[in-house]
């Protein structure tokens, strides 16, 4: 089972052309023979929301639209992060079963989330993509464990540039900022010392 999470604000479905775009790629990954589903016109009959709150629409799907949920949306304050290795994890495709991701999460101690390192590179969090701050540009480790539907909209505008992150070098940027469909760029930056090895 495979999950979108798609962010509802002023009543309006953010960013659907890339969660079009995964949808329609793990689909035919995983199954070739189903049908396509046009995600603008499965939304037209959601129910009316409150154009003062964020929502997040959950997706569950696999080869047709299996559930959908929608909820009132708080975003999570994540200000440190404790960086943990995982070469062995895989989380190329937004599976619905996040055993894996939980468990890392167990492990970050006293921080708000954990750093993913893989053979020595900068991946993502548990829950969001992220990107470090140079002084002149914004970087996103090009070695990520899931290409989020918001990191390609901010790379497609050229807002941030990918890159391979040896963790040893985390220390000479600035400052971080996750992101994901939900957590969107103004909203959570982190201190390169709040990271924590």
């Amino acid at each position: 089972m495979f999950l979108e999470t798609i962010k509802i604000e002023n009543s309006v479905i953010k960013n659907i052309t890339f969660h079009q775009e995964r949808f329609d790629e793990t689909r035919a990954c995983f199954f070739p023979n189903s049908q396509k589903i046009d995600l603008a016109i499965f939304f037209q009959n959601l129910p009316i929301v409150d154009t003062k709150k964020i929502y997040k629409l959950r997706l569950l799907y696999d080869f047709s639209i299996y559930f959908y949920e929608i909820q009132p949306y708080q975003p999570k304050i994540i200000q440190s992060l404790k960086i943990i290795h995982a070469n062995s994890l895989h989380y190329a495709h937004k599976y619905a079963q996040r055993d894996e991701l939980n468990q890392l999460f167990q492990k970050k101690e006293l921080c708000d989330d954990v750093l993913i390192v893989q053979n020595n590179q900068i991946t993502d969090t548990t829950y969001a993509n992220i990107a470090f701050f140079d002084g002149e540009k914004w970087i996103t480790p090009k070695n990520c464990l899931l290409k989020g539907t918001f990191r390609k909209f901010l790379l497609t505008q050229k807002f941030i540039h990918e890159q391979i992150i040896f963790e040893k070098d985390i220390f000479q940027y600035k400052k971080a900022k996750i992101f994901n469909s939900m957590l969107e760029w103004e909203a959570s930056e982190i201190e390169i010392k709040n990271i924590i090895c």
